[in-house]
């Protein structure tokens, strides 16, 4: 094409064509749904359920307010709770220590959410324990959130750890996580 026929945008068609540009880059926001994370209500029954599946709890202890915990929730938490292996490998519970609503603990008595915390020693958040069906750390606990490459890691080895010793405890092979 010469410079003669070369088509030059008026000022209007820039216009439409930086708004179609702004719609379509925010489209992959728009799809994104968080699905609601699991809320620590009855932990009793979560880890009964655990057990019938031969499977760890995952426990979140977070605060309002904590900007970790929203990395936590938004960047492991959500995609975990949607993936097949973790779905079917865990039991995903989040324990916000910022609420006052009690929650059934483990041994069937109603606690708030920060004695429970207080129970397991926890001083931070985020913190994700992972347990076994009556409350026992069965994986090393994640404390804090920096590198999230190695989070993952970190968090997969800590619930291949919980898996192993459940089979050892039921004396059946491993299952991965």
């Amino acid at each position: 094409m010469s410079e003669k026929e070369m088509i030059i945008p008026t000022p209007r068609t820039l216009r439409l064509l930086a708004g179609l540009l702004l719609a379509l880059s925010l489209l992959p926001a728009c799809a994104r749904v968080d699905t609601p994370l699991p809320q620590a209500v009855d932990l009793q029954a979560t880890g009964q359920e655990a057990a019938r599946a031969g499977v760890p709890v995952v426990l979140a202890v977070v605060a309002d307010g904590c900007p970790y915990c929203r990395v936590l929730e938004d960047e492991i938490l959500q995609p975990m709770q949607v993936a097949p292996e973790y779905r079917e490998g865990v039991r995903l519970r989040v324990l916000n220590i910022s609420s006052s609503r009690a929650v059934r603990d483990f041994d069937g008595l109603r606690r708030s959410p920060s004695e429970i915390a207080a129970r397991y020693g926890i001083r931070l958040t985020p913190t994700v324990l992972v347990l076994g069906p009556n409350g026992e750390e069965l994986g090393e606990r994640q404390v804090g959130i920096s590198v999230l490459d190695y989070y993952w890691g970190y968090l997969d080895a800590a619930i291949a750890d919980a898996h192993r010793r459940l089979s050892a405890h039921a004396g059946m092979a491993p299952t991965p996580p």
